[in-house]
Formats: structure tokens, sequence, C-alpha cells
């Protein structure tokens, strides 16, 4: 993801966001976007704070379609007791959402 989209306030397409682990590409960068439409949420592992689903306002977005994924690996930075904090911050509607866990398993 480009740095600090949050600052492409009139963005309204945006089929894929990859949360990063740096300041500006964190979760809360959606928060100021006015998205319409349907979007991938990709790497939720990587949300370090229940603060960071709130402020991204995906609740308030005019989506028909919203995929949250997460990738299960060993160093997630959310404990696993937060993930469904996240979710009720993000406020997703059930009619639009979808949900993907995928598990990562060791190459032998």
């Amino acid at each position: 993801m480009p740095p600090s989209i949050g600052e492409l306030t009139s963005l309204k397409t945006l089929s894929i966001f990859v949360v990063g682990k740096v300041r500006g590409s964190r979760l809360k960068e959606l928060g100021t976007l006015k998205l319409k439409g349907e979007v991938h949420i990709k790497h939720l592992e990587r949300v370090t704070s229940v603060a960071d689903a709130e402020e991204a306002n995906i609740g308030d977005k005019d989506l028909h379609h919203l995929l949250l994924s997460w990738d299960r690996v060993e160093e997630s930075r959310l404990k696993e007791k937060y993930v469904e904090q996240v979710l009720e911050e993000l406020q997703p509607s059930a009619y639009y959402l979808q949900v993907l866990l995928s598990t990562t398993y060791a190459m032998w």
C-alpha cells in the first residue's frame, strides 16, 4: 500500500487494503476515505490496537461487500482475545460481510 493512503480523502474505490506494520499503513488510514462498493482488508493480524479498528470507520462507508482476512501466524500482533473486539469496532453489516481466516503451516 502507498504510505499514508488516508491522505487521499477523495478516494472512493479501493479493492484491496493491506494492513501494514508501520505508521501510514495501519487500519486507521481507512477512516478518512469515502469508500464505496467493495473492499478486501487483508492481514488484520497486523492490527496493533482495537482503537485502530474504531478509527477505520468501516460502518460509515457505503460498502456492499466487505471481505476481512487474517493470516494466523506466530507473530500476530493482536492477541486472539481482541479479534472479537476488532470486529465489533469495524461494525460491519452482516449482509455484506465475508470473513476469511487462513492458517499458515510449516513447510517441511
